[in-house]
């Protein structure tokens, strides 16, 4: 990073909202680059599509439809929650 010279660094909107380990990457950055400015998530994003993404993040980590899916199908909006509501 510094051989870049670049005055911040951004946390992508999923680290900020999903990553168990946001902090710990933050402070050992902070702490290799004091003046390095940290900024946490690239978008602001409503409560109800963290939600959704959540829910999708959980289906792919512990698929229950067949085939499982990726984060690609997220992405490209075909992705395909289980039929019972219960499971979000």
């Amino acid at each position: 990073m510094a051989e870049y010279d670049i005055e911040a660094l951004h946390f992508a909107w999923c680290i900020e909202h999903f990553c168990p380990f946001v902090s710990k990457y933050q402070k050992i950055v902070q702490q290799a680059y004091p003046n390095l400015r940290i900024v946490l998530g690239t978008h602001p994003e409503s409560e109800e599509k963290v939600k959704v993404f959540r829910r999708a993040l959980k289906e792919i980590l512990a698929p229950t439809v067949q085939p499982p899916q990726d984060m690609n199908d997220v992405v490209k909006r075909r992705f395909k929650f289980p039929e019972s509501p219960s499971n979000s």
